[in-house]
């Protein structure tokens, strides 16, 4: 299976494995599923477990082209993994209670 979301992040399973890839993060998660269904424990940085890494992106290369994805698994010019909130303009919608705009809205 071959999910993807907007340019952001592409991922591939099979019974048991999930990878997950963040070609703006060059960054991937690996989960094994029948231990963490949750997708609680990354297993990405574990030696032990790159079989399946590579294994599984592999497949996504190749899903990746059979499905004709118009969003690269790799990019040159890499997002920072932290995000900086500090210049989004927020405004609360009409439905927030009051104690909520003044706690969290300036």
């Amino acid at each position: 299976m071959y999910t993807t979301y907007e340019d952001l992040h592409r991922s591939v399973r099979d019974e048991r494995w999930k990878l997950i890839r963040y070609p703006r993060l060059d960054r991937e998660q690996l989960f094994d599923l029948q231990s963490d269904p949750l997708e609680m424990n990354d297993l990405s940085g574990d030696p032990t477990f790159s079989s399946h890494a590579d294994r599984l992106r592999a497949r996504m290369e190749v899903y990746h082209v059979e499905f004709d994805d118009p969003h690269p698994l790799y990019v040159d010019s890499l997002d920072s993994e932290v995000f900086d909130y500090s210049n989004i303009v927020r405004s609360p919608d009409r439905w927030q209670p009051q104690w909520v705009i003044d706690t969290y809205f300036d």
